[in-house]
């Protein structure tokens, strides 16, 4: 699909999704192909569903979270 509002008017009125993502299904999808495991961690920090924008700050602390997350549960593992 090539127009992005004929596919977000096939959105169920009810549904308010907060984000879009096509990268970690690619990776899960290659992943069971080649029978291997898979993980993934994600973070928004802007989307056409909601107003708000973060700011570089914010994106920066967030972004440090998301790292100290992923090293720490790579640890445990």
């Amino acid at each position: 699909m090539t127009n992005v509002d004929e596919f977000l008017a096939r959105i169920p009125s009810d549904l308010h999704p907060v984000s879009a993502e096509m990268e970690a299904f690619a990776l899960f999808y290659v992943a069971k192909v080649l029978h291997k495991k898979a993980a993934c961690l994600m973070s928004v920090v802007d989307s056409k569903y909601i107003k708000e924008i973060a700011t570089s700050e914010e994106r920066q602390r967030g972004l440090n979270r998301m790292i100290e997350l992923a090293l720490d549960t790579s640890i445990k593992f």
